[in-house]
């Protein structure tokens, strides 16, 4: 359900674009900002009460760890911003200081990747280093950064290194969208069908619904 319930930004995007309602770059970036936002409080949420249900708690002090782990929740989303905020400053003021047009492509469109996914691996590192789950989510922090980058990082760089940035991105995001649906559609056939639940599956489609 926490996967399910998200909006999917690949559907919309693509149908908006076979009807050419795609042309202001806004729509397109508050349509995609919003369906990634949903999705990384999905998977988050869906951590924070995965790790509750492991616990085995009685039902009254479930409830009051369910509250425990909404708070949780607001505290990872909190320190995951602030630490992309930090990695995409730093990438900021790294890029700020380096020379425009001194034929070092690479290394600023290196600089531009360690931004996004660089937080991403440094949040979840964080989390690794005790047993209890750390205040860290990697989505959140790449999505930070990611913001900071696009709005300061970009504009440090040069004109080879934004397009090598820009086209280098979008081919990886369509690549790894195309492994994700391949390999669901595989694993749909391959599945052994004995172990499925109907009703549950029936139901979770409805709440997707529901919460979409």
């Amino acid at each position: 359900g926490a996967l399910i319930s998200p909006t999917d930004p690949v559907a919309i995007l693509a149908v908006l674009g076979s009807l050419g309602q795609l042309k202001d770059p806004a729509l397109f970036s508050i349509i995609f900002g919003e369906s990634v936002l949903n999705d990384a409080i999905g998977i988050v949420l869906f951590e924070v009460f995965e790790e509750l249900d492991q616990t085995r708690a009685t039902d009254d002090v479930w409830q009051l760890q369910v509250l425990s782990a909404t708070g949780w929740f607001v505290v990872i989303c909190i320190c995951s911003v602030l630490l992309g905020f930090l990695v995409g400053l730093i990438t900021a003021k790294v890029t700020q200081m380096w020379p425009v047009g001194a034929g070092a492509t690479h290394y600023e469109v290196t600089v531009v990747f360690f931004a996004s996914y660089g937080s991403y691996l440094l949040g979840e590192a964080l989390n690794k280093l005790s047993d209890a789950p750390g205040p860290f989510s990697g989505i959140f922090c790449l999505f930070s950064a990611t913001l900071v980058t696009s709005h300061y990082t970009m504009h440090n760089i040069s004109r080879e290194a934004k397009q090598t940035s820009n086209y280098g991105i979008k081919t990886v995001a369509w690549l790894a969208e195309a492994i994700i649906f391949f390999y669901l559609g595989v694993e749909i056939l391959l599945a052994p069908l004995a172990g499925w639940d109907v009703g549950f599956i029936l139901l979770v489609t409805i709440l997707g619904f529901l919460a979409r």
